[in-house]
């Protein structure tokens, strides 16, 4: 097999995607917030000049919560393209902080011709342009909404895996199959048909039952994705499914061995000890 794949691109959506179910429950908690900030702002300006129908306190949040909603795609893809960890988590954030202002700007124009429209249809007027006016406060708000999205997006496979483990379910039996491109073939690999992954330069090899295959991503990256698979890191450039461990050895030096079920063994190091402590006893 030769050292790289003939298509050099990274595969698609490397920390996976959030299924519908993780989406809906997203938007059930958008639409909770939404309801309870509106009751709040009812109940804190009533009897002042700024006092505030329930049901035009429910347009105002309503209609951003539906902009939002409007966005996650987009948010949800940052989130993939700009994972966390990452090998430059900085860079990360700073890149995020950066896209939250287009996203900001892109949500408050869709609010503004929101209300705008809700209020033309029961012959009311809006000014659309009213939220833009505000914009420093509404950055303000959709700063912390953006940040929400996106931490919910990479803690998601950690909130499937102890809900798998509550639920007694194999721990991988939640999480997407990676996709792997070798030239103008596309391989679907489950993450249980992995025995262990470690980094080769700008790749990362994964090793099957019978085959190894290329894959361009970061070992931080799929890290981050098959911790909820049930694997652990063992050495700075390995990582191993705890499911296939059938022994762990120390060695002299102090650092370890680990047999997998086959016979195949692999050497970790003594600072990733702790993550095999359940797998097998040493």
């Amino acid at each position: 097999m030769s050292d790289r794949p003939a298509d050099p691109s990274p595969i698609a959506a490397p920390q996976g995607r959030v299924g519908w179910g993780a989406i809906l429950l997203l938007l059930a908690s958008m639409v909770l917030v939404s309801a309870v900030i509106s009751i709040t702002r009812v109940s804190d300006l009533a009897g002042t000049s700024k006092a505030i129908s329930l049901r035009e306190s429910l347009a105002w949040d309503f209609t951003s919560t539906t902009a939002l909603a409007l966005l996650l795609p987009v948010i949800l893809w940052l989130a993939r393209r700009l994972p966390l960890p990452s090998p430059r988590p900085w860079r990360v954030l700073a890149l995020h902080a950066l896209a939250s202002a287009p996203v900001s700007a892109a949500h408050i124009v869709l609010m503004g011709a929101l209300r705008w429209a809700l209020y033309g249809a029961v012959g009311a007027a809006y000014d659309p342009l009213k939220p833009l006016r505000n914009g420093v406060y509404e950055y303000r708000k959709d700063v912390l909404s953006y940040a929400a999205v996106v931490t919910f997006f990479w803690a998601w496979p950690t909130l499937r895996r102890i809900a798998g483990e509550a639920s007694g379910r194999p721990p991988s039996a939640d999480i997407d199959a990676l996709e792997v491109r070798d030239g103008a073939r596309r391989h679907f690999v489950r993450p249980e048909d992995i025995a262990w992954a470690e980094a080769a330069g700008n790749y990362v090899a994964l090793h099957l039952d019978d085959r190894e295959l290329l894959m361009r991503s970061p070992l931080s990256v799929l890290e981050a994705r098959l911790t909820a698979a049930g694997f652990a890191r063992i050495h700075r450039s390995r990582l191993v499914n705890l499911a296939r461990v059938a022994s762990v050895a120390a060695t002299p030096s102090g650092d370890f061995t680990v047999t997998l079920r086959d016979g195949r063994t692999l050497a970790g190091s003594r600072r990733y000890r702790q993550a095999l402590s359940g797998a097998a006893s040493a």
